[in-house]
């Protein structure tokens, strides 16, 4: 039995989603952590998540910088994500949070963290993707129906045998869902439409 909650949210207005997790969160004083590895410009966006919690009331916000030019596994974030009580991962793109941080020592301190805690992880659209042990990174439309358009990969193993599909209805991926479960049976399939957790 997991000890840790996940908060896997659809996508779409950024502030609701923040209020959402916030509360989630009873202390203000919570430590929260920002990965903005997703998106094309992480420190830009980390640091607005960050202001945003902040508007919150939130006081311990920090985000880490994980991207081409800096490393995951650096002593201080390994220290800073042993100390967290909250971890939220932006949206963007799902396979660069798989690029930077499958196989580090960050990403198994969370893993262990999650099973044995009572740490929240969240992320929002490439943030929810990541969350179960496989993805889906590719498949758009109708093209999803077409054999070798819907592609799934290993994800970041918080929970398994869940296919986690967010923007649903707003960006018509049913049909990419249902191609990822009718492909691998034993998986089931949700799909989170925007402002929806």
């Amino acid at each position: 039995m997991y000890k840790g909650t996940l908060i896997a949210l659809g996508g779409g207005y950024d502030d609701d989603l923040i209020k959402l997790i916030r509360s989630e969160i009873c202390p203000i004083h919570s430590r929260i952590e920002v990965i903005a590895t997703a998106t094309s410009d992480p420190e830009e966006s980390g640091k607005a998540y960050k202001e945003a919690f902040e508007e919150l009331g939130c006081d311990c916000v920090q985000f880490m910088l994980i991207d081409e030019n800096h490393a995951a596994d650096q002593p201080e974030y390994i220290s800073r994500i042993q100390q967290a009580d909250v971890i939220f991962f932006t949206g963007g793109d799902q396979v660069r949070l798989i690029e930077f941080l499958n196989g580090t020592q960050l990403l198994e301190i969370m893993r262990r963290r999650y099973h044995q805690e009572p740490i929240i992880i969240a992320g929002t659209s490439a943030g929810a993707a990541i969350m179960s042990d496989r993805m889906i990174y590719d498949g758009y439309g109708h093209y999803s129906l077409i054999k070798g358009e819907m592609k799934t990969t290993i994800g970041f193993g918080f929970i398994s045998h869940v296919y986690i599909d967010t923007h649903f209805v707003e960006r018509g991926r049913f049909g990419r869902l249902a191609h990822a479960v009718a492909h691998d049976p034993a998986y089931v399939g949700v799909g989170l439409s925007e402002e929806t957790a």
